[in-house]
């Protein structure tokens, strides 16, 4: 498969708009939903998510918001070019599909059946 190339200038030049508000908060949620949601509803989220992936090859918000199509770029991605760094693009979709599914789900394993914490709202 070919690797796109990515604009890092063009991202980072994008204004923060109210869909990127709105998809940090979703992110910020994804974060703390081990202490927030039982860890079934957050194993189902994270497997409609891979779905999503399989069925459109992205996030639906990041279709959205960067008009773009299969994985090209990411929420992390524009957040940490922000920053003014500038990642792999490769790398971050890696970590943001691969890595951090499992260690959310991990930790609300472990926050609420290794430690016996109820989940704050569901």
């Amino acid at each position: 498969m070919k690797q796109q190339t990515i604009d890092p200038q063009a991202i980072k030049n994008q204004p923060f708009t109210l869909l990127a508000g709105l998809h940090l908060v979703i992110i910020l949620l994804i974060w703390a939903s081990p202490f927030l949601f039982n860890w079934w509803l957050i194993a189902i989220g994270i497997f409609l998510y891979f779905i999503q992936l399989l069925a459109l090859g992205d996030c639906l918000l990041t279709r959205r918001q960067f008009f773009t199509k299969k994985r090209s770029v990411t929420f992390y991605y524009y957040i940490i070019t922000k920053f003014g760094f500038k990642p792999n693009g490769y790398h971050i979709r890696f970590i943001a599909d691969y890595i951090m599914p499992p260690v959310i789900i991990g930790i609300a394993l472990v926050w609420q059946l290794g430690f016996d914490k109820k989940p704050l709202i569901l």
